[in-house]
């Protein structure tokens, strides 16, 4: 009797064991993870929309963007804690109908103002719970920052770039500095794939994307 016993106990603690790896938590120490993303909800967009509303009496303005983009590395250090490098992409473009006078008229001319930005920051991401379904963060990133400002016209009075000249691109923002703070999750509904969505102080005060983990 005592033997059965012994066995049974011997069973159901190999039993708990197997349930505790079965059940392992998304993020732990030793994990690595990759994400694409894309964003939406970008100060510099309405920027670029005031800028032309304030240098120019124009019409017809139209806007493109592309991004921004979010590609991110992160390996877990401890149960907790996270490093890694995020990398972030994004062009917006202004493209509008402006008006020029000559000697006997006044004319109309295309033009285009579009800002390409570009960052690469160390991120920190302290991850909350430890759950095999879901995985919430907190992150924080400090790195560097990029942008380039670039005017064109198709003006054929203007010999002298004075239409780019009265928008003055040098005093454009061009802070070196980058930076975000965002809180996230991961979702992984297959083993080592899923989805992720942060919101917060980003290139995008939304972005969400895919991720897998190795």
């Amino acid at each position: 009797m005592k033997k059965l016993a012994l066995i049974a106990v011997t069973i159901c603690f190999s039993l708990g064991l197997s349930a505790q790896e079965a059940v392992k938590p998304l993020f732990y120490k030793g994990v690595t993870n990759v994400s694409l993303g894309y964003g939406a909800g970008n100060f510099s967009q309405e920027f670029l929309r005031d800028i032309v509303g304030l240098s120019n009496n124009n019409f017809d303005v139209g806007f493109k963007t592309a991004g921004p983009l979010f590609v991110k590395l992160e390996h877990g250090f401890d149960n907790k804690v996270s490093m890694g490098i995020n990398f972030a992409y994004m062009k917006n473009t202004l493209t509008y109908t402006d008006e020029g006078t000559n000697d006997t008229s006044i004319y109309f001319y295309n033009a285009e103002l579009s800002c390409v930005t570009w960052s690469i920051l160390a991120r920190v991401n302290y991850h909350i719970g430890n759950n095999d379904k879901i995985d919430p963060y907190i992150g924080l990133g400090l790195g560097y920052r990029a942008v380039n400002w670039n005017y064109t016209d198709d003006d054929p009075f203007d010999v002298n770039n004075r239409n780019r000249n009265r928008l003055d691109l040098d005093l454009l923002p061009s802070f070196p500095l980058g930076m975000d703070l965002t809180f996230g999750a991961r979702i992984m509904p297959i083993p080592q794939f899923g989805l992720f969505a942060e919101v917060g102080v980003a290139k995008g005060i939304i972005q969400g994307g895919i991720t897998a983990s190795f």
